[in-house]
């Protein structure tokens, strides 16, 4: 049995990259999008240039220009990302059915039989699509190939930007060799320094250290971290148009100040549940596991996340089990929060089951009211009273504190 040719696709610095594209005068300079760049917001991604001075992304505006004094801030605009990644998207589409969005600027493709149809080797497949990106959009991506998902998306990172690696089957055990183990995708810092201390750095010393010892370390997750380590990866391409649903919806806000007020917080946990409520609506789905991000001033952050028995697309509901999540395990509080999110998963669409509770009823029909005023009116016409003042999306997406000229109803 051949072995598969899997091709990790990464855009280089996706977001400031498109806005250099679309306006010369900032080609060649350190930039930096973000949100308002009057306002509090952090860096969401960065050219190069910016790199360089050791911006990176989830830096705060402050850090980034203390690093580089003349850094230039362009506010985001997630509407034009999302329409040039869907054009990528579609010319990944002309060169295999299998095709794996991992975010908005990278994705994997499964090219095991497609290299052959073409009449082309992987290396040239991968050529070709860069050329197009090239050509069309005046953009550059890295590709890694490898025979899995893991040690494609490995290959990427070797050589950025404008990168093009391949790693072969009988390749995988020298590169394991030699990689760090901070190198692996879901290897963060807090779970670096914890196989730091068990002496682990490389991928090959993960790879060779006893299940038994990472399992009592990290439960299942240390299964996944030995084979991780052998550079082993059974993980199909999973296009999302195999069952055409999404996996999860979720929103986050970062406050406009660091706060230890639960007040406060919670206020903005329940305008979030809300909305993230209202898209799943307007999608038919409904979700059955909720999950909780809290970042602190230090931006550390945790996420927690709780499954209930029924899957519910209600806001209140979403916000009662969040704010369980909060109490249970992060109240009190270690520090002050700049950052609030929440999301819904395992989600089922139009599987609604009926119900005869007078409560449920009661808060079906609101919510029908409310999505009936909002899409007359606009999002947050109608709030709860203890969601504090409504949030607002902006036109390109972001997520500030609503103004006066936004008028809203309260809801008791």
């Amino acid at each position: 049995m051949s072995e598969r040719v899997i091709f990790h696709v990464d855009m280089n610095a996706f977001f400031a990259s498109v806005e250099q594209r679309c306006n010369p005068s900032l080609r060649g300079k350190p930039i930096v999008v973000c949100g308002n760049p009057k306002k509090r917001t952090v860096v969401a991604a960065c050219s190069y240039e910016a790199k360089a001075f050791g911006i990176t992304n989830g830096m705060s505006i402050f850090e980034a220009k203390a690093l580089c004094p003349h850094v230039l801030l362009v506010g985001g605009n997630p509407e034009k990302y999302v329409d040039i990644a869907q054009h990528i998207f579609a010319i990944f589409g002309e060169l295999t059915p299998q095709v794996e969005i991992f975010s908005i600027d990278e994705a994997f493709l499964d090219m095991t039989g497609t290299c052959r149809l073409l009449g082309r080797d992987p290396d040239d497949a991968a050529r070709l699509i860069k050329q197009r990106i090239r050509s069309a959009y005046g953009l550059t991506c890295s590709i890694g190939i490898g025979p899995n998902k893991l040690i494609a998306k490995v290959a990427s990172n070797l050589q950025k930007p404008d990168g093009l690696v391949r790693v072969r089957q009988a390749e995988v055990h020298a590169l394991m060799t030699r990689l760090p183990i901070e190198a692996l995708c879901g290897v963060g810092p807090k779970l670096q320094k914890h196989l730091n201390d068990l002496g682990i750095t490389t991928c090959e010393e993960l790879g060779r250290t006893a299940e038994a010892l990472l399992v009592g370390k990290f439960g299942l997750l240390g299964r996944s971290l030995k084979r991780m380590g052998q550079g082993l990866d059974d993980g199909p391409v999973a296009p999302l148009a195999a069952d055409g649903q999404a996996k999860s919806m979720g929103h986050c806000y970062t406050l406009p100040r660091d706060t230890d007020n639960e007040e406060a917080i919670f206020g903005t946990l329940l305008r979030l549940c809300e909305r993230v409520a209202r898209r799943l609506r307007a999608d038919g789905y409904q979700g059955r596991t909720i999950s909780l991000t809290i970042r602190y001033a230090d931006f550390s952050g945790v996420t927690h996340a709780r499954s209930i028995p029924h899957p519910t697309d209600n806001g209140l509901r979403l916000y009662e089990v969040a704010r369980e999540i909060f109490q249970r395990y992060c109240d009190p509080l270690s520090q002050r929060v700049r950052l609030v999110g929440v999301s819904a998963s395992q989600l089922t669409q139009h599987q609604r089951q009926a119900s005869f509770l007078e409560e449920e009823v009661r808060r079906g029909r609101i919510d029908r009211c409310v999505d009936r005023l909002a899409d007359r009116f606009g999002e947050f016409t109608l709030v709860r009273a203890s969601a504090c003042a409504p949030l607002v999306p902006k036109s390109h997406g972001f997520l500030l504190k609503a103004t006066h000229h936004h008028r809203s109803l309260v809801l008791g």
